[in-house]
C-alpha cells in the first residue's frame, strides 16, 4: 500500500511541477488548481519529513543511541 501512495505522489508532483515548468517557459502563469495542488504538495513533504525527524529522535532518546 505504501509503495502505491508513494508511486501515486510522485506522479503528481512531476505533474504539477512539469505543468509549471511549461508555463514559465511559455511565459504564462500559472492556473489557480496548480499553485494550490503546488502549495499542498510542499505541505505534505514538509509534515512528512517533519514528521519522520520526529519519529527517528524519539527512538534515538529511547532506546539511548548516541547523537
Amino acid at each position: 500500500m505504501l509503495n502505491f501512495v508513494v508511486f501515486l505522489y510522485a506522479m503528481l508532483t512531476m505533474f504539477v511541477l512539469g505543468a509549471m515548468r511549461q508555463n514559465e517557459i511559455a511565459g504564462r502563469a500559472n492556473p489557480e488548481i496548480v499553485q494550490h495542488f503546488g502549495w499542498g504538495l510542499m505541505v505534505v513533504s514538509l509534515l512528512t519529513s517533519g514528521g519522520a525527524a520526529l519519529w527517528l529522535l524519539r527512538v534515538m532518546l529511547t532506546t539511548g543511541a548516541a547523537f
